[in-house]
């Protein structure tokens, strides 16, 4: 392939925030189900911390997605899968209020 594209930075530290935040929510669902439903402080702060991972991800994502002469994959896959843990979080604080 010969082509002087490259893959932005911005894109691939937006995936792996995206990343890191989807592991970190399963694994504080996963805590809180063993736990009896209980959620601790922890698995609290390990969520809200996650959330503003995924909001830093989505704007790095969004960024570089307007960058110039670059693969669009990295920037693609970090807007939505960072998309994904916002709008589940969303979901999770109505779902809770009800």
């Amino acid at each position: 392939m010969f082509t002087d594209n490259k893959h932005p930075d911005r894109g691939i530290m937006s995936s792996i925030l995206g990343v890191i935040s989807v592991v970190t929510i399963i694994v504080a669902i996963v805590l809180t189900y063993n736990a009896g439903g209980q959620a601790g402080i922890r698995s609290g702060a390990a969520v809200f911390l996650a959330t503003c991972f995924s909001i830093v991800g989505l704007i790095l994502g969004i960024k570089s997605r307007f960058e110039k002469d670059i693969f669009k994959f990295f920037p693609n896959f970090g807007i939505s899968i960072n998309s994904i843990v916002i709008l589940f979080m969303i979901y999770i604080m109505v779902i809770s209020y009800i």
